[in-house]
């Protein structure tokens, strides 16, 4: 055992607490890497008519069969170190009990929920192992679309409720207030779904709020300029395309960020130079997934801040 006043932990000092004692894992390496390549073929397209023929789309599916199998438990010498020095430094009860974990790879995760432990300690154990689904679905109008009909069984088979929103909506939801700008009740769809069929949908917390526009296009903005629709955050609409973001939009939303959704080196030609200048002209600090990757922003209720330093 070594004293120490304080520990460098890559872990970034995560600790827990066992029977009254406190414990302080110190990770000297945490990441390892498994390499292997698959490769899927089908037709180019667009996110906005998704279709099955979609590469990325066969690649998700190969990817989910992994999620109904847990992998194999493997020990190695640090996590079973790791154990036996825990229940070394417990009553009899929880050292036999965390033995038990080590005792047979194939039983490993039903002898973890069964440990009389905290159950978010536990649930770290199997955190990794687990997926999100949501409980909702929102959609707004809905073209006639064989793959967006697939979608919207997929999320019934799945017990996913469907929410249909309109102009005018407006709910709570997670602490924040949604408003629904787009699309109007009499909206009328075409035979292919269109960009301004997207949602736009405007949340607020507290006195911070932001703009999802989705893939909207200047008839949808100029309506949604006229709804209050001041942001601090603008998610910018349709990829930075100069179909959308014009200049009557930005003004009524005055945002302090924006973030533009590009996949990098794309076929489309997003996003478009004279977007980039209509927010560096109205001062707008601008993040790009092309750039930056996936980006947070956090709303505390008084403003919009993210941790990635804009570009």
């Amino acid at each position: 055992m070594i004293q120490a006043e304080y520990a460098l932990n890559e872990g970034g000092g995560i600790g827990f607490e066992i029977n009254g004692r406190r414990y302080y894992p110190v990770q000297i390496a945490e990441k390892g890497t498994v390499r292997f390549r698959i490769r899927t073929y089908g037709k180019p397209g667009h996110g906005s008519v998704p279709h099955y023929e979609n590469p990325i789309l066969k690649l998700a599916e190969i990817l989910t069969k992994f999620t109904p199998e847990l992998l194999p438990a493997h020990f190695t010498d640090t996590f079973r170190g790791y154990i036996a020095g825990i229940a070394e430094t417990q009553p009899g009860d929880i050292a036999q009990a965390l033995h038990s974990v080590l005792a047979d790879e194939r039983n490993a995760d039903a002898a973890i929920d069964r440990l009389p432990l905290d159950e978010a300690l536990k649930l770290r154990m199997h955190a990794m192992l687990r997926n999100f689904r949501p409980r909702e679905l929102w959609v707004g109008v809905i073209p006639p679309s064989a793959e967006l009909s697939g979608l919207l069984q997929q999320a019934r088979d799945e017990g996913i409720t469907l929410v249909q929103h309109f102009q005018g909506d407006s709910f709570a939801f997670g602490g924040t207030t949604v408003r629904v700008l787009s699309p109007a009740h009499d909206w009328k769809t075409t035979s292919q779904p269109r960009n301004n069929d997207s949602l736009v949908l405007h949340f607020t917390y507290g006195q911070s709020a932001a703009l999802l526009e989705g893939d909207a296009e200047k008839k949808i903005e100029e309506s949604v300029a006229t709804q209050e629709p001041r942001a601090d955050l603008l998610k910018v609409a349709h990829h930075g395309a100069l179909t959308s973001s014009i200049p009557e939009l930005l003004r009524a939303v005055s945002p302090r960020m924006a973030i533009i959704s590009v996949g990098s080196r794309n076929t489309f030609g997003h996003l478009r130079i004279g977007v980039l200048q209509r927010l560096a002209d109205s001062h707008v600090a601008t993040y790009r997934t092309d750039l930056d990757g996936a980006v947070t922003f956090y709303l505390d209720g008084r403003s919009v801040t993210s941790p990635v330093v804009v570009h």
